[in-house]
């Protein structure tokens, strides 16, 4: 088992020291034992394959500020004689620590090396914050929720065993209620979706161990519950999109755009009173009035935080077109700033450009490779690398 680790370590220290450019995500955090460790990924590609990988997991001794994230980094990097100078974009979870305007990790690694990168805010991160931010004033629901699993489920043994027989005769579609955790970021969803399934018996077992929970019987409260599972169900969906290896930015950026459409759909189903995508808040709907403005209120909400987060990728998203569309670009208008790659030798791009977008050939090579990227099979970041390197050595 170590060879084989030593083995894997040393084919990604070969890689990325090979590698023309990389890129890294970083993210700093404590351990079950008080100690603060940082997590180092790093993407690139090597031999016409695009990898992902954990490079290592630094136990940071000390303050965490930007110049002791800095410190530990390099001296990691340094160790593998790999130069840190290739990195052209850090994926960071926005933390001050990381992103400060002076003393940040990204501003002080971009002082080290010597030119720009691109900087981003990792987007499942992004996600999971819209959705905490944007229902302040459900809160006091989950807190609500939350309290009563954890009297049925963790309170005593005897108890948790008394309901899951309770759901057993009752014939539950479920046989047990989740316990809420909230640093799993689909956690929330798992247990509203039991929660709200399981609710009548959970008011006849509250009721036979004499707890009393009005809210449980209050139709506004239970018109917030309903629409609380609905929606973070819509989320957490989005959630899973957003993760898993290999996806490129350009996918990423379409699933964020996608969701923030289709909550102009959501407000469109809620003012007309059919709940089409709201199922909970339909079956709510058929027993009692529902307060529609207050359900769009929470859903502009969301939209404002959809809006307001995705600014970073909004500013490059030529940059995230040209890789599948260069061929569709006008060498007289170059939608994005070079700034950032005028350390990657790029005098010459218009003229490149020029003689790409003039030659049926080339022009045909992405045609054909955005029509391949339509086959959800594909693995996409490995084809748009693999396109990239069937050109002329003229175009590198």
């Amino acid at each position: 088992i170590t060879e084989m680790a030593d083995n894997v370590t040393t084919k990604q220290n070969s890689g990325l020291q090979e590698a023309v450019a990389f890129s890294v995500a970083v993210d700093e955090s404590t351990d079950v034992n008080d100690i603060a460790r940082l997590a180092v990924f790093a993407r690139y590609c090597d031999k016409g394959q695009v990898y992902e990988e954990l490079c290592n997991l630094i136990p940071l001794s000390g303050t965490t500020k930007g110049q002791d994230i800095l410190a530990s980094f390099i001296n990691y990097f340094d160790s593998k004689n790999i130069n840190i100078k290739k990195i052209f974009c850090v994926t960071t979870d926005g933390a001050p620590a990381m992103v400060g305007k002076d003393r940040g990790f990204v501003k002080l690694l971009e002082n080290h090396i010597g030119h720009k990168i691109l900087n981003f805010h990792c987007i499942i991160h992004q996600e999971s914050l819209v959705a905490k931010i944007s229902s302040q004033r459900l809160i006091p629901v989950m807190n609500t929720v939350v309290k009563i699993v954890n009297f049925i489920v963790s309170r005593s043994s005897l108890t948790h065993r008394q309901f899951k027989s309770l759901l057993e005769e009752m014939e539950s579609e479920y046989v047990d209620l989740p316990l809420y955790s909230h640093v799993r970021w689909l956690s929330r969803g798992n247990v509203l979706n039991k929660f709200v399934s399981c609710l009548e018996h959970i008011k006849v077992f509250l009721n036979e161990k004499e707890q009393h929970f009005p809210e449980l019987n209050d139709k506004e409260w239970l018109c917030k519950l309903m629409f609380l599972t609905d929606i973070t169900k819509h989320l957490n969906e989005l959630n899973l999109r957003l993760q898993g290896k290999r996806q490129t930015v350009l996918e990423l950026f379409e699933y964020w755009t996608g969701f923030a459409t289709k909550l102009n759909i959501f407000l469109c189903d809620i003012n007309t009173g059919t709940y089409k995508y709201f199922p909970n808040v339909a079956a709510l709907a058929n027993k009692s009035t529902i307060d529609k403005d207050e359900l769009k209120t929470y859903v502009e909400a969301l939209k404002d935080e959809f809006s307001r987060r995705c600014k970073d990728f909004e500013a490059h998203v030529p940059i995230f077109s040209f890789l599948i569309k260069p061929d569709l670009i006008d060498p007289l208008i170059i939608p994005f700033d070079f700034s950032i790659f005028e350390w990657m030798n790029v005098d010459n791009f218009e003229m490149e450009l020029i003689e790409l977008i003039s030659s049926e050939l080339w022009k045909t090579k992405f045609k054909e490779l955005r029509k391949n990227l339509e086959d959800d099979s594909m693995e996409k970041s490995t084809t748009i690398l693999n396109c990239w390197m069937s050109l002329p050595e003229r175009f590198n």
